[in-house]
């Protein structure tokens, strides 16, 4: 079930007359700035009145400055004449402001395999995975980027990385 309401101009919010359960988790969002942001789940303690549920809201900014590669792990698999590989993109938010529009360029020559339809979706040019969430300031967050090639025994990839890695890049 959803509810809507509006926030107080210190940004609380109140929902009155509402049924709380004890076999349910709740869930607050904030839409802002055309992004949506949530708060944790939670479930209710029927020994209180109330629920609180906290969500942070941030300023964004489509300016990757603050935006730094924490680790790219990759997975490699061969089937029925085509090379798989699934990557994981941790990104570190330095800034106070929400950053949206984190891609991941492709390699040349790959073909996207879309990971969480809906989440994620192609760059106008198609050369690049879009994350459609926003990177929260100072919180890890993860990528799932797949892609593939046809394969006949040998290749070679080469992936330009848009962030800066502080750790550097292992292989």
């Amino acid at each position: 079930e959803t509810i809507k309401t509006t926030a107080n101009a210190d940004g609380t919010f109140r929902f009155e007359n509402l049924n709380i359960y004890n076999d349910r988790v709740y869930l607050a969002t904030v839409n802002y700035g055309g992004i949506t942001f949530s708060g944790p789940m939670m479930a209710a303690d029927l020994t209180k009145d109330t629920l609180d549920l906290t969500v942070n809201v941030y300023e964004t900014t489509s300016e990757p400055a603050a935006i730094q590669m924490d680790s790219l792990t990759s997975q490699i698999s061969i089937e029925n004449n085509r090379l798989y590989v699934v990557q994981l993109v941790t990104l570190a938010n330095t800034g106070d402001k929400a950053y949206s529009g984190a891609s991941i360029p492709l390699p040349e020559g790959a073909q996207a395999e879309m990971i969480g339809e809906g989440r994620y979706s192609l760059s106008a040019d198609g050369r690049a995975v879009v994350d459609n969430r926003p990177v929260l300031p100072n919180q890890l967050h993860t990528l799932h980027l797949a892609y593939s090639y046809p394969y006949n025994g040998e290749l070679s990839i080469s992936q330009p990385l848009a962030y800066d890695a502080p750790n550097g890049y292992e292989v």
